[in-house]
């Protein structure tokens, strides 16, 4: 008992660093995205940030997965942010001497992507090992709380500085924060949690084949992986559009504020798991709730306007991190604990793959409706050409989401994942 006390006082600790990192890392991300757009005028180049956000993490994942699984995760861990505590501070170190053009910027958050890759996969693998079966609803709940403040605090705080702090400070204070995390494991130690899980005999190559077969024979969680793939891409075209179109409407610190507020709904969900944890029946709710939140796509792209696209974006994002605590618990329990760092991995990576093809199509097509059609359904000529535009894509992916949600459901295999025979803790 009191070993358990122990090993969450450490989670605690730990979740903490990595909490003040990833509130650096948003603030950089939406300065960066506004910044671009901001000089640029550009949907298609402010979907290239993204992209090359996105992409690196992507196609090191598997990789990285192997490598979790095989050496001791607080090295890991500490080893990545270090790796992206120096990228960020190349960056900032580039935009002190001279702007760097879009090529530059592109590499070097490539570049702090596949560190950030490493981060998120290994702290998920040490949160198993750290915190009890019973309390890894609820530890989650704290993990993705931490998100969400930092989804909320960052964008209302970086729109305030764009208006008054020059980007390469704003970038400083992010390579502090990974300082700071960087500090909490060096003085952090482990020293009754096996952290890692012994010698392989087999090839990076051949363990990484390993965690992907382990998936693809259990067809209830390849059928929740490819759902949540098509659910990724949706999400990640709303956060490219999503900037174009409020600024249609309004400033960049009133987009800023927009975002925070929505964030806001991320706090709310991530507050209601850490405190009640996840229901004992996952799967019927993360179908309903994918299905609520498609249907605020819909709304968005109906009647295209500020108040109400700040409403919708509040409870889309109370879903999302509802429905994401509910999915890592999932795969936290029904897989084993020797293959997280590889499944964790392989599920980021095959999750996210979408998300870069999103990124490269919905920069395009938010320049190409932008302005092109007629009055939404109730806006009115008041609503600005560009918002009706964009509000018409919002329209027609809830729509496409809706019709995700309702193929999944029909698979037996992903309701059959909870039952007590699929339940494979080592």
């Amino acid at each position: 008992m009191e070993a358990n006390r122990l090993r969450y006082r450490h989670f605690l600790l730990l979740w903490f660093g990595q909490f003040v990192s990833s509130f650096g890392t948003a603030l950089t991300s939406f300065a960066v995205g506004v910044w671009v757009y901001q000089q640029t005028g550009s949907t298609t180049k402010l979907s290239f940030i993204l992209f090359s956000a996105s992409l690196p993490a992507v196609l090191s994942a598997p990789l990285i997965g192997s490598l979790i699984d095989r050496y001791d995760r607080r090295q890991v861990l500490l080893l990545s942010n270090l790796g992206a505590f120096a990228g960020i501070g190349v960056l900032t170190l580039l935009f002190v001497v001279k702007e760097p053009g879009l090529v530059v910027i592109c590499l070097m958050l490539a570049v702090v992507a596949v560190f950030r890759t490493a981060q998120w996969a290994t702290f998920t693998a040490l949160i198993a090992f750290l915190v009890p079966t019973e309390r890894l609803g609820k530890a989650n709940g704290l993990v993705e709380l931490g998100r969400s403040l930092s989804e909320i605090g960052a964008p209302i705080l970086a729109g305030f500085m764009l208006t008054r702090l020059e980007i390469s400070k704003i970038l400083a204070i992010d390579t502090a924060t990974y300082f700071f995390a960087v500090l909490i494991l060096w003085r952090l130690r482990f020293r009754d949690v096996v952290t890692k899980d012994g010698p392989r005999r087999k090839t990076l190559a051949g363990e990484v084949w390993e965690g992907f077969r382990y998936i693809w024979e259990r067809s209830g969680l390849w059928t929740l992986l490819i759902l949540f793939a098509s659910v990724n891409f949706i999400a990640a075209v709303l956060q490219v559009i999503m900037t174009p179109f409020v600024l249609s409407m309004a400033t960049a610190q009133e987009l800023g504020l927009v975002m925070g507020i929505g964030s806001g709904g991320m706090v709310l969900g991530g507050l209601a798991i850490s405190f009640w944890g996840v229901p004992q029946r996952k799967i019927p709710w993360i179908l309903s709730l994918l299905a609520l939140q498609a249907a605020m796509l819909i709304v968005m792209g109906i009647a295209p306007g500020v108040v109400l696209a700040t409403c919708c974006l509040f409870v889309y994002m109370t879903l999302f991190l509802i429905i994401s605590g509910m999915n890592v618990v999932i795969w936290q329990t029904q897989t084993e604990r020797s293959y997280h760092g590889r499944i964790f991995a392989i599920r980021r990576t095959i999750a996210t793959a979408t998300v870069p093809v999103a990124y490269l199509l919905s920069g395009p097509l938010g320049d190409y409706f932008s302005g092109r059609f007629a009055p939404s359904l109730w806006g009115g000529a008041e609503v600005p050409p560009e918002a009706r535009g964009l509000g018409l894509l919002f329209l027609l992916f809830g729509g496409l989401a809706l019709l995700f949600v309702l193929g999944a459901s029909g698979r037996r295999a992903l309701h059959e994942i909870e039952t007590p025979a699929a339940t494979t803790i080592s």
